[in-house]
């Protein structure tokens, strides 16, 4: 049983044998711990932590911000787990952080849920990895220390982002796979809960419901992914989004299609397919028009006849 458990999804939770909080008392030590943690795999030289940390002040206030926050940070991980230099490694050069066995980090676990499943389709996780996935996405109480925006936590917050998203289609992916669509459709709720005007998401959730057998919930789902898209990005679904929703409008889907069409597969009808040829060969020809004329053009000009333009000279 690990004798620390730090969180960093969601909010800041550090929780020790006898002793839980979420907020050291400073916060500057609050910066120095999450950064330590975000970058546990280096060593960090005191002088770029400081630079990273407090971009903008004079080097020397930098690091007289950073000898502070130590101080405190030692003190309350003393009061919490009895045993700072445990967690603390701190060199006259550098600092680091230690994670032992002792110490349980949420973003280690969640990372490894995650390379566990990593270029594994959905539909085909076995029950270890989607109990893995399970836990991991437990784990997505929120984004990474929300709240704060500070530039070197904003980059792992979008990482991480995607890393929670990828695995929630893919759990969408297992459950549809089995025929349990309910289930898949809270996942893809969960996602929308994140980013609303994901339109991969409505997309799989349309199919969904219609294979579920409720078309009108699945086209319910695209007057919000219509309303999401256009509130918060200004822009209309794209053609296979509205193609899928012509097809359940009009009952003609196969419900009983294999698999289930993510964000990389698009969806796209044999008349879409044909009016997007038939405008490819218009613009081809053209071109091919332009580039004759003005061959003719030139020809003419090198042999000091008069140049002829749609059929008239010039």
């Amino acid at each position: 049983m690990p004798m620390l458990r730090i969180q960093l999804l969601g909010h800041l939770s550090i929780q020790g044998e006898s002793h839980s909080l979420d907020h050291l008392g400073s916060t500057r030590a609050n910066e120095v711990l999450c950064y330590l943690l975000l970058h546990h795999h280096s060593h960090h030289p005191r002088e770029h932590l400081a630079e990273a940390l407090w971009d903008g002040l004079p080097t020397a206030e930098a690091r007289k911000h950073l000898r502070q926050a130590l101080w405190h940070l030692q003190t309350t991980l003393q009061a919490i787990c009895g045993d700072a230099a445990r967690l603390l490694m701190i060199d006259a050069d550098w600092i680091a952080i230690n994670l032992d066995d002792n110490i349980w980090l949420d973003l280690d676990a969640f990372a490894r849920a995650y390379v566990m499943v990593r270029g594994i389709g959905g539909e085909a996780l076995d029950a270890a990895q989607v109990d893995a996935l399970q836990v991991a996405i437990a784990l997505y109480h929120g984004d990474l220390l929300e709240g704060w925006y500070h530039p070197w936590c904003v980059i792992d917050r979008e990482r991480y982002q995607k890393m929670h998203f990828t695995m929630l289609d893919k759990m969408m992916a297992a459950c549809e796979a089995r025929g349990a669509y309910e289930e898949a459709v809270d996942y893809g709720a969960r996602i929308l809960g994140f980013d609303r005007a994901r339109e991969s998401t409505h997309l799989r959730l349309m199919r969904l419901y219609y294979m579920a057998g409720d078309r009108t919930a699945a086209l319910r789902q695209f007057d919000r992914c219509v309303e999401a898209l256009r509130e918060d990005l200004d822009v209309c679904p794209a053609r296979r989004t509205d193609a899928l929703y012509h097809q359940i409008r009009a009952d003609r889907m196969d419900a009983g299609a294999r698999p289930i069409l993510g964000a990389e597969t698009p969806v796209v009808s044999l008349p879409d397919v044909l009016s997007q040829l038939h405008q490819v060969q218009a613009t081809l020809d053209g071109i091919r028009s332009s580039v004759q004329q003005q061959i003719v053009t030139f020809e003419h000009a090198r042999e000091g006849r008069p140049a002829i333009l749609n059929g008239r000279p010039v």
